[in-house]
């Protein structure tokens, strides 16, 4: 066997200069007269020492176990700053010694305008063929992505700038491909990536019903996010159509700004509202940023009035402000990385001159610069985190990527509160100039205001009790029935749906009504939080819940759990309330309990209440049988479990 036979891909005439000077020795070395396996052997040596090396390139398993898949850590990168490879080298492996191991969750190459290829094989053994290839970073222009199966190129499929994803509701938003894995042992997934923003690219591999919770769940909060920005952007130009002060108006125009500023950062201003306009969508970030530098400058300066209690500062800032003013036609001009950078700079120096100055002006007593300080410190925090994000100092998760919308929000709620105490600062030194007319009505308003601070502060802490007393027992601190019904519903039809099995434990103290009796209620309601913190010491697993069901019994949810792994957990359970040691008047008391036990997998129509009538016969059989054991029901018959026998009987 030649060396042209043994690596076909090293020699062929594509193939990297090194391996192919390797060759020529091993072939000079054959024609000298060396045996063609010693030639063989001198290219294997000499490709050892002087090619580079590839990195192995490991196989992601797909299956049932998971929902999603990040696949940051899986990747191999290949970065491609000349834009010249294509798939069909990649394919044909003519850039493999390129490429290199991720290492990140999620990788960030900043500011770079290269292209970037990331590979990773896949094995689906999950039983599901399609799933869903989706990026929560929506600044990427160019993502397209290839299928390789053992017969070569399969699929292709494109996202963002070149083609919209497929559009299909909550199930396919922008930036979303559905892919077809198949059932091959393993397939090459190839993504190719370009952008003139901060280059990064969180891709997860999803199961449409898990993806359809995540983004519902990611709408959900961006909703409210968004929601709290348009009420105080309304609030606060009510007040200034009220009481005429331009803070209010400046303030006005610096919340528009930053929510089309936020809008556009999501990919919420693409998607919506102007889905058409890539020009725009490209320019519309540096541009939002320069007109919020430009608002929030003059609001500082009217709310803190730095012209009279800080000259210096406010030079500093009219100068930021000619700069953004400045800016503005650039950012409309410029390419769109140049434009990120010098807005994100811009960003940030105003950022760090706005927070010196509302230092400087509470080290001048200016009263509502504290308040302003820790309000503009939350946004400032956001804005480093999420600029250090951008150029890649920081890695990407939840509180990096969202840095900027966590500290606005705290942001816009401070600064909201800061400008009514200016009005009542306002109102406080109007009152002082005209109390000696006006005494008796200024006193009405400040006890009425009080009066209504304090009905406020009382409905708040209602709303609060209120809240807790929907879904927590107060006395033992388990979750209440009500929490149950509407907990135990969803999680029968997630089992349903997933074909999992879903086991319940209805726990009954034995004797409770003559622990009451001998001992007092108050022993009673002990004997109940001692009980409930025994079994919360059991349960381990996050989805398992214990439910107060009523009186003396509780009752225990558990997803995703067999009759064995339930019956295992009753066990533990009885173990940990016999160590349960209390003290009545100077008598020992011993707490035992009846478990019943019920499990099963939810079929079309099966009804979730009557997994708990299954249950309750197990746990009346219990005590029927003798008390303090613990008893699986079972179809037609309940099954007693004692610490010596099991024993079958028909129910």
């Amino acid at each position: 066997m030649s060396v042209a036979d043994t690596f076909p891909t090293l020699t062929r005439p594509g193939a990297p200069l090194v391996p192919r000077l390797v060759k020529r020795l091993g072939v000079g070395a054959a024609r000298a007269g060396w045996p063609a396996r010693a030639a063989d052997l001198l290219f294997v040596l000499g490709l050892a020492l002087l090619a580079p090396t590839a990195v192995a390139l490991d196989t992601l398993y797909l299956d049932e176990s998971a929902d999603r898949y990040p696949l940051g850590a899986s990747f191999q990168i290949l970065q491609d700053p000349s834009h010249a490879i294509d798939i069909e080298e990649l394919v044909r492996g003519d850039a493999d010694a390129g490429f290199e191991t991720s290492g990140q969750a999620v990788p960030n190459f900043g500011f770079t305008q290269s292209t970037v290829w990331f590979r990773a094989r896949l094995s689906n053994d999950s039983g599901t063929r399609r799933w869903l290839l989706h990026t929560s970073y929506p600044l990427i222009d160019d993502l397209t992505v290839y299928l390789v199966g053992p017969e070569g190129l399969r699929s292709t499929y494109y996202a963002g700038e070149v083609l919209p994803a497929k559009q299909g509701g909550d199930v396919a938003p922008r930036y979303t491909v559905e892919l077809d894995l198949g059932g091959e042992d393993a397939i090459t997934l190839y993504v190719r990536t370009r952008t003139a923003n901060a280059h990064m690219v969180p891709l997860t591999l999803w199961k449409p019903m898990a993806f359809i919770d995540y983004t519902n769940g990611v709408r959900f909060l961006l909703g409210i996010y968004f929601g709290v920005a348009v009420a105080m952007l309304i609030y606060n130009l009510m007040l200034y159509l009220s009481v005429r002060d331009t803070a209010y108006l400046y303030y006005v125009g610096f919340m528009f700004c930053f929510a089309v500023l936020m809008l556009s950062v999501n990919g919420l201003a693409t998607e919506y509202l102007w889905p058409g306009s890539l020009w725009w969508s490209d320019r519309v970030i540096p541009f939002s940023i320069a007109f919020a530098v430009m608002t929030g400058i003059q609001f500082t300066r009217r709310l803190l009035e730095t012209r009279v209690n800080l000259k210096t500062g406010d030079t500093l800032l009219r100068s930021l402000l000619l700069l953004g003013l400045m800016f503005v036609p650039l950012s409309l001009l410029l390419g769109m990385g140049p434009a990120v950078s010098i807005a994100a700079g811009l960003g940030l120096s105003a950022a760090l001159t706005l927070f010196g100055c509302a230092w400087a002006s509470w080290r001048a007593g200016v009263t509502v610069a504290p308040l302003y300080l820790l309000a503009w410190g939350a946004f400032l925090l956001g804005c480093i985190a999420y600029a250090l994000l951008a150029f890649g100092v920081l890695p990407a998760n939840f509180l990096t990527e969202y840095a900027i919308q966590i500290g606005s929000a705290m942001e816009v709620l401070l600064l909201s509160f800061v400008l009514a105490y200016r009005i009542k600062l306002l109102k406080e030194e109007n009152e002082r100039v005209q109390r000696e007319a006006t005494e008796t009505l200024e006193t009405r308003v400040i006890d009425r205001t009080e009066e209504l601070n304090r009905a406020l502060e009382q409905l708040s802490a209602a709303n609060e009790q209120l809240a807790l007393l929907s879904e927590e027992d107060k006395l033992t601190g388990a979750k209440n029935r009500h929490y149950f019904d509407a907990r135990f519903d969803e999680a029968w039809r997630n089992a349903e749906r997933g074909g999992n099995a879903i086991s319940l434990l209805l726990i009954d103290i034995d004797h409770f009504k003559l622990i009451n009796d001998r001992h007092g209620h108050l022993i009673g309601d002990q004997v109940l939080r001692e009980v409930a913190a025994a079994v919360r010491a059991v349960l381990v697993r996050s989805t398992d819940v214990l439910v107060r069901f009523g009186g003396e019994e509780f009752i225990v949810m558990l997803p995703h759990a067999e009759l064995e792994g339930a019956l295992e957990v009753a066990q533990r359970v009885k173990a940990q309330i016999e160590q349960v040691s209390m003290h009545s008047t100077g008598e020992q008391l011993t707490v035992r309990v009846s478990i019943g036990i019920a499990s099963t997998r939810p079929a079309p129509g099966e009804e979730p209440v009557q997994l708990i009538e299954q249950a309750d016969a197990a746990l009346y059989r219990a005590k029927q049988t003798g008390r303090n054991r613990i008893v699986i029901f079972e179809q037609a018959s309940v099954v007693c479990e004692d610490d010596a026998t099991r024993l079958v009987s028909h129910a």
